[in-house]
C-alpha cells in the first residue's frame, strides 16, 4: 500500500499527468483510492483498466477512478449472478442484467468515471456499416505520410483486428451482447 501511494507521489512530483493502474489483479482498492486522492489534490486524474478479479469498473469509480480505458471491468459487474466468465467482453456483455447494469451506469455518472470504450476493436463487424469503416481505416493506411507514423506492428494489429469478423453462432452470441454493450452505454449516457 505505501510503495503505491509513494510511487503515485514520486511521479507526480516528476510532473506525470495522470496516475494509471495497468489492471484490477493486483492493486485494492484502498490503494487506488489513496493514490486517486493524492492525483486530485494535484488536479491530476486517475484511470484503471479494473479487469478484476480484485477490482472492476464498480470498484474504480467508488475508490475515485476518472477513466476506465477500454471500459475494462464494466462487462464484469453487468453480468448477471452465476453467469460463465467466458474471456470475450462480447461473450459477458451477453450475459447483461438490466438491473445492474442500470445500477452500475447510476453508480458511474455520480462518481463522474468516464469509461473509454473499445467497441470496433472489440466488436469487429458488429457496427453498422462495418465494411465501409473498414475500408477507410485500410484507405488511411495506403498513404505514405500518414503511414510513417505507425510502426508496421501496428498496421498489421490493425488490419487483423478488422479482418477477424465473427460467424455462425458465435457471432448470434456476440451480436446479443454488442446490442447489450450498446444498451449500456445508453444507459449511462441517461444517467448523465
Amino acid at each position: 500500500f505505501r510503495r503505491v501511494l509513494f510511487r503515485s507521489k514520486k511521479l507526480l512530483d516528476a510532473g506525470t499527468d495522470m496516475v494509471m493502474f495497468h489492471d484490477g489483479r493486483n492493486f485494492t482498492p484502498d490503494m487506488v483510492a489513496a493514490a486517486c486522492r493524492e492525483a486530485h489534490a494535484r488536479g491530476k486524474v486517475c484511470t484503471q483498466r479494473a479487469d478484476g478479479p480484485k477490482m472492476t469498473a464498480k470498484d474504480a469509480a467508488m475508490a475515485g477512478v476518472n477513466q476506465l480505458p477500454h471500459a475494462r471491468g464494466i462487462d464484469l459487474d453487468v453480468m448477471k449472478d452465476g453467469a460463465m466468465r467466458i474471456n470475450n467482453v462480447l461473450e459477458r456483455f451477453a450475459q447483461m442484467d438490466d438491473t445492474k447494469a442500470k445500477a452500475l451506469a447510476e453508480l458511474l455518472a455520480k462518481q463522474k468515471t468516464a469509461p473509454v470504450p473499445a467497441l470496433i476493436h472489440e466488436s469487429p463487424g458488429y457496427p453498422k456499416n462495418w465494411e465501409r469503416m473498414s475500408a477507410a481505416v485500410r484507405q488511411v493506411f495506403t498513404n505514405p505520410d500518414l503511414r510513417a507514423y505507425y510502426p508496421d506492428a501496428f498496421y498489421t494489429e490493425t488490419t487483423r483486428t478488422h479482418d477477424a469478423v465473427d460467424s455462425g453462432q458465435v457471432r448470434e452470441r456476440r451480436m446479443v451482447g454488442y446490442q447489450n454493450a450498446l444498451r449500456f452505454y445508453k444507459m449511462l449516457d441517461d444517467a448523465g
